[in-house]
């Protein structure tokens, strides 16, 4: 079956996402749990700006939400 070419659109969003989420992951603080419990959408997804907003790539690996609330835990942490 042959790959489905991507728009200039969509190559252009899929980027901007994908540095969004490295900004993110290098300088953004981690959500809690609540926080992220909160921004399910109703089919029980999440926005890919969110997860970018968060560091996570798109599609979402599994055991993002861990890690997640592991670098909060961290943060927490250094906090103090």
């Amino acid at each position: 079956m042959a790959k489905k070419r991507l728009s200039r659109a969509a190559r252009r969003r899929a980027a901007k996402y994908r540095e969004i989420a490295e900004h993110a992951r290098m300088f953004g603080d981690a959500p809690t749990y609540e926080e992220i419990v909160a921004a399910r959408t109703g089919p029980g997804g999440w926005k890919r700006a969110k997860l970018a907003e968060w560091g996570v790539d798109w599609p979402p690996y599994a055991g993002w939400i861990d890690d997640l609330i592991r670098k909060r835990e961290f943060q927490d942490a250094q906090s103090f």
